[in-house]
């Protein structure tokens, strides 16, 4: 519930890639919905740098009372240029400050990270 980025919990994952020249595919599922219509910004972080931000808004619609629920998805192909252990995480931003819900089982939400040799 923010107007400001904000971790999405759950979507937390980490990797040590195996040669600086090696690229990390990042992939992400989830049902998201919120309680009343919104629009919805993401960003996709490396440790605390933006490797992507959405350029417009995700629009969330909920009829009535009942919260309505979209499949999301975003693959980003990254750089990381390193050896190290790394994380990425998702943050999310509400325009309106409602509240925005990331659910589903395991088939529907979750976040995996596969390193792709350079």
């Amino acid at each position: 519930t923010s107007s400001s980025f904000v971790d999405v919990t759950g979507f937390t994952a980490d990797i040590t890639p195996s040669a600086t020249s090696s690229k990390v595919l990042i992939w992400l599922s989830s049902v998201i919905g919120n309680s009343t219509s919104s629009t919805n910004r993401f960003k996709l972080l490396r440790g605390s740098t933006a490797v992507w931000t959405s350029t417009r808004d995700y629009y969330v619609y909920s009829e009535d009372s009942s919260s309505d629920r979209h499949l999301t998805m975003l693959n980003y192909l990254d750089s990381p240029s390193t050896t190290s252990a790394t994380t990425y995480k998702v943050q999310v931003a509400c325009n309106n400050s409602n509240n925005i819900q990331f659910s589903g089982n395991s088939n529907q939400s979750n976040m995996t990270l596969m390193e792709i040799a350079g």
